[in-house]
């Protein structure tokens, strides 16, 4: 019999040995080709001019990120690889001692990677081509693009790029298979089944000194971050909190894995209840030697829970923002100034400016007026209004109008993080304008707003009486706004150049100062924004989640390959399947759930954070986000939990050689 004919009969034989290898690898291919393959995918659905740039945009981060993605896959690959030759090590001990040499087991060994490796390849690509398609409907939504435009699209790019990074990989893995044959010592081969992990026990009074200091670097760093954010000034700050947190986990880690057996051993009559006792022991070495991958794996999904909690967020806040932020369409904007005062109004300059103004529809103007030399200071409030002018703006955007008597003010504003600050008193509950005094109409910010933007922006402004002369102010800006007529999705493009892109360049021409804000060009930006944000988010967030998950379930196999004669031992005396298949789910729950434990504690706090940096964006979407990323992890990590259980169940259950 050939060496190849060796190699397929061997993998048909343990084919079930390799699933988990050939599920991550399938997994790790689809995600690479369906994230590689997305510029395909867009040009394909020829989406608008003005989307154009993203796409090229997002293609070029997709490959940077790539790189990063690739290099943990390839570990995940190395890694798997390795519990499958451990799992092996008797049957190779075989070989050698019926007279064949390493340097043919080694060849054993690469026949049977390339052809693992071709198959879970050719597999990984047939799911990821299938999943693009899917991803297509997402990009369509993104980019409003047209699906009945829609093809079938295989990136010939994506594939290629795709086979050479794996390819990488598994050279490597290549190498490290015929290091590993060449070093092995056929009475270790031959022993491997006996050999256990040594029982760690580790000092209880050292774990409760280990534990109270995590909890105390956990605390302050959790505190800093949320409720103390704003006493964090510099990068070296936030740095300190990242040490703080990462320190702390792997001292809870530690702390928690000598205090587990001890915990559980002081309740004495559940401790001796059935398999408890032999389960506890089990759980406790387990966490003892996966101290640092445990740390890590928490981390991870740490990372994970808040990148894909924060990035759904974002973008369903910000496509609320455009529907609540952006009532109109064009908003044009122009700042009077001493240096300037022989700048024409605005509606000369619209008039001037605007080739074609028979599209633009329900026109008004407003002005707001700052008072100091300093007014493009935005720490604190320095712009007011007048309250008839305010009102046309909140009429027209659906806002609260207000109403004042002739010594009062109100502030208005939308900005989540000034809220708690008292704006309405920055020099005293008085104000006084031109030697008048102003007392504040009420103890409440109104919301509102008057420039139009994707995120909430208005730090405050004064509302003032009609009658407040502000012919003294510093400089004014004058803000006029329009909407244009008709299906404006027909020809929306044609609209920025005549009402944006020609303004702007004839302003700059004219040598006027003027701001022009577009809808669309608005949309664009954000689109351009969240797209980025979540692709990369899924992207990240998925690969870390599997990587993590795979570690989990491969170290959890190797344990069980070592531990199949403590299992035999106990149906000897008597232990029936279902006790044992009770314990081994326990051992892999709580294997599985300590990391994600410690992840979702720490997501408690890191969403907040992440939500307070990221809080003029909104809070819209929190819940949906965090109800989509609990979806994504028990689908993947609850599924290579279950694989796992399964898996262990089928080793456990072999006839012991």
């Amino acid at each position: 019999m050939t060496l190849f004919n060796i190699s397929l009969k061997n993998i048909r034989k343990s084919f079930k040995n390799y699933l988990i290898f050939f599920i991550t690898t399938i997994f790790g291919v689809a995600i690479f080709y369906v994230f590689n393959s997305l510029s395909d995918q867009a040009v394909m659905l020829r989406i608008n001019e003005s989307s154009v740039s993203l796409v090229d945009t997002l293609g070029s981060v997709m490959s940077v990120i790539s790189v990063f993605v690739a290099v943990v896959l390839g570990f995940l690959i190395v890694y798997a690889n390795t519990f499958l030759i451990k799992r092996r090590n008797k049957e190779f001990g075989i070989y050698l001692i019926l007279g064949m040499g390493k340097v043919k087991v080694a060849a054993i060994l690469i026949i049977e990677t390339v052809v693992i490796g071709i198959i879970s390849m050719a597999a990984g690509l047939i799911v990821g081509i299938a999943a693009s398609q899917g991803m297509s409907i997402l990009i369509a939504n993104l980019f409003e693009a047209d699906m009945t435009k829609f093809q079938f699209v295989v990136s010939k790019a994506a594939i290629m790029k795709t086979i050479l990074y794996f390819c990488i990989m598994y050279g490597v893995v290549l190498v490290l298979d015929i290091i590993v044959s060449g070093k092995q010592r056929l009475i270790n081969l031959i022993n491997s089944g006996k050999k256990g992990e040594k029982e760690i026990n580790r000092n209880p009074v050292l774990c409760v000194i280990v534990f109270i200091i995590a909890c105390i670097l956990l605390g302050t760093a959790y505190y800093k971050v949320t409720a103390g954010m704003e006493d964090i000034d510099s990068i070296a700050g936030v740095a300190a909190q990242i040490v703080k947190g990462i320190v702390g986990t792997f001292l809870l880690m530690f702390s928690i894995s000598g205090l587990f057996l001890l915990l559980v051993r002081a309740k004495k009559k559940f401790y001796y209840k059935k398999l408890n006792a032999f389960t506890t022991r089990e759980i406790s070495s387990k966490i003892n030697t996966a101290v640092f991958s445990a740390g890590i794996i928490s981390l991870m999904m740490f990372f994970s829970i808040c990148c894909l909690s924060t990035v759904f967020s974002v973008k369903k806040s910000i496509d609320n923002n455009i529907k609540k932020l952006i009532p109109v369409d064009i908003q044009y904007e122009t700042l009077h100034t001493s240096d300037a005062a022989n700048d024409p109004p605005i509606d000369e300059l619209v008039d001037k400016l605007v080739k074609d103004k028979s599209n633009l529809e329900d026109m008004f103007t407003v002005n707001m007026y700052y008072r100091d030399d300093d007014y493009y200071y935005f720490n604190r409030i320095n712009e007011y209004m007048h309250v008839s002018d305010y009102n046309k703006v909140a009429r027209r955007f659906g806002n609260e109008e207000i109403e004042l008597k002739d010594d009062e003010y109100a502030v208005i504003g939308n900005m989540e993080q000034i809220n708690g600050k008292n704006y309405l008193k920055p020099d005293g509950a008085v104000i006084t304008i031109n030697g008048k005094e102003y007392k504040p109409q009420s103890e409440n910010m109104y919301y509102g707003f008057v420039y139009i933007d994707n995120y909430e922006d208005c730090y405050g402004k004064y509302i003032v009486p009609d009658d407040v002369d502000f012919s003294d102010a510093e400089a004014h800006m004058e803000v006029l706004m329009a909407d244009l007529k008709g299906d404006k999705k027909t020809y929306k493009d044609t609209n920025k150049k005549m009402y944006f892109d020609d303004v702007v360049y004839g302003a700059r021409e004219g040598g006027y100062y003027m701001n022009v804000y577009c809808k669309y060009e608005i949309i664009n930006v954000s689109t351009r924004l969240t797209v980025v944000l979540v692709f990369v988010g899924i992207y990240l967030g998925i690969v870390f989640i599997i990587t993590g998950a795979a570690i989990l379930s491969l170290k959890l196999l190797s344990e069980s390959v070592r531990n199949k004669e403590k299992y035999t031992i106990l149906r000897k005396i008597g232990v029936d399947n279902r006790m044992i298949r009770k314990s081994v789910f326990t051992q892999c729950m709580i294997y599985f759930g300590l990391p994600l434990s410690v992840a979702v504690m720490h997501s408690v706090f890191g969403i907040q954070t992440c939500t307070k940096m990221m809080s003029f964006y909104g809070k819209s979407g929190l819940l949906y986000s965090i109800l989509v990323t609990a979806l994504i992890i028990v689908l993947i990590y609850g599924g290579y939990a279950l694989a796992t259980y399964l898996g262990s169940i089928r080793i456990l259950s072999e006839k012991q050689e």
